[in-house]
């Protein structure tokens, strides 16, 4: 008591800690209680816990947490798994298309090159392989074009050749015979 009224002096008053049995035993507990004096009248106030009841409180909480983070943490868990499972579905299904599109691109390419067939620019779907396309397209335009000039200037050569009334003979570098009129 003498303790208390100390504390209760200061001027915002404080804390003091100490035992005192419970209304129901008769056995001292810890208890903490702020105390203050009221100014002008001598009187102390003051409000106490017992220290063990705040405990059971505590830890009552904490149980209450514990309980709440493995219900949130098996929550996160099974979004988190949601959330890969989607992605991976994602990832597959563009791999996939991914795939098709350059087997598709391939296939044309290679017909492109022996058939000299223009690949469809328009229907790929990646713009890189568009662009690539676009570029081989070109590529057998010049060539279709140069085959052409060059079987109207075999034609012409033939025709020329064939109206001259003489002879004419080609041979290459070792003397073989490669062409007579």
């Amino acid at each position: 008591i003498q303790e208390q009224q100390s504390v209760s002096k200061q001027p915002d008053g404080g804390f003091v800690r100490y035992s005192w049995p419970k209304l129901e035993s008769s056995t001292p507990v810890p208890k903490i209680s702020y105390v203050r004096e009221i100014p002008g009248w001598g009187w102390t106030i003051g409000a106490g816990l017992y220290l063990d009841t705040v405990e059971k409180t505590i830890e009552k909480s904490k149980d209450t947490l514990k309980k709440q983070l493995i219900k949130k943490s098996i929550i996160s868990i099974c979004v988190l798994i949601g959330f890969i499972g989607v992605i991976w579905f994602w990832a597959k299904r563009v791999a996939d298309k991914t795939h098709e599109t350059i087997e598709t691109f391939e296939k044309s390419f290679k017909n492109a090159a022996t058939a000299f067939v223009t690949i469809p620019a328009d229907d790929m779907q990646f713009s890189e392989l568009s662009r690539i396309a676009k570029s081989a397209n070109k590529m057998i335009a010049v060539q279709k074009k140069t085959e052409k000039s060059l079987r109207e200037s075999e034609k012409m050569y033939r025709a020329l050749v064939e109206s001259i009334p003489d002879t004419v003979m080609r041979f290459d570098r070792e003397g073989r015979h490669l062409f007579v009129s």
